[in-house]
């Protein structure tokens, strides 16, 4: 363990007694649910300070203040790839940008059969992290295993191609949430890299309005800290960060 000096451990102290006192909303053996007010309060020292009781997986922290800062907070973050944000919004606050002109180049993409859409599911999912040169951590290989398993025969999909190749792909799911109240979960969505401006943005609006079709009432995205594009994805559709889920490095 490495030591450290006396004024400098007090300091940690006062942050973690912070983020550990925070209100409680729920308390389960291997999630806590907390109230945060402040999302600038949420920093690497603070993250680092968090205790983890046995058999703890992950802290929920609910945002009951101001949102509009969540690209800085998570941009200065270093331990991105723990770190969760919880995009939501009510069916009635999607944003359908219907003025997008149609452009012919991109086309739905029927899948018939649930093997075309886990080979969809697969392919944009390996391309994701072959384009970013990663490789998947174990818990994401079991996260995906997961979802193939149990989660993917359930789930609705939009698939859309250009030239006879994917440009986009979008799944979603009934899942109970963190409150376990009954919602909407987008588990993936992609957007072909290579795309220009104008098929980027039909491809937008084509995943806006289908969701504004297929949504009940409530859906919510995880947008890793690490990837600030999807997050202003689903700002542009309406969406606004609603939590934090800090997930345990081991």
């Amino acid at each position: 363990m490495v030591l450290i000096k006396t004024c400098v451990s007090g300091a940690i102290g006062g942050i973690i007694s912070y983020m550990d006192k925070l209100e409680i909303i729920s308390n389960g053996k291997e999630m806590t649910v907390n109230k945060l007010e402040d999302l600038s309060k949420l920093t690497d020292k603070a993250i680092k300070g968090l205790k983890w009781p046995a058999g703890m997986k992950s802290k929920m922290f609910v945002l009951t203040g101001k949102t509009d800062t969540d690209l800085e907070v998570f941009g200065a973050l270093t331990a991105k790839d723990s770190v969760w944000g919880l995009y939501a919004a009510d069916k009635t606050e999607l944003i359908v940008n219907e003025d997008v002109p149609f452009l012919p180049s991109i086309k739905i993409k029927p899948l018939k059969a649930l093997s075309d859409v886990r080979k969809a599911y697969l392919e944009t999912r390996e391309g994701w992290y072959r384009d970013r040169k990663v490789e998947m951590t174990p818990r994401q290989v079991a996260e995906t295993r997961n979802f193939l398993e149990n989660f993917l025969p359930e789930s609705s999909y939009l698939c859309l191609e250009k030239s006879g190749k994917l440009a986009g792909l979008l799944l979603l799911n009934e899942y109970s949430d963190y409150l376990g109240k009954m919602a909407d979960l987008i588990p993936w969505v992609w957007v072909e890299a290579s795309l220009d401006a104008a098929e980027r943005q039909v491809v937008h609006a084509a995943m806006a309005a289908w969701l504004q079709r297929n949504v009940e009432e409530r859906v919510q995205a995880y947008v890793a800290a690490s990837n600030p594009r999807s997050m202003k994805f689903f700002k542009e559709l309406g969406f606004r960060l609603e939590a934090v889920r800090v997930l345990k490095d081991k």
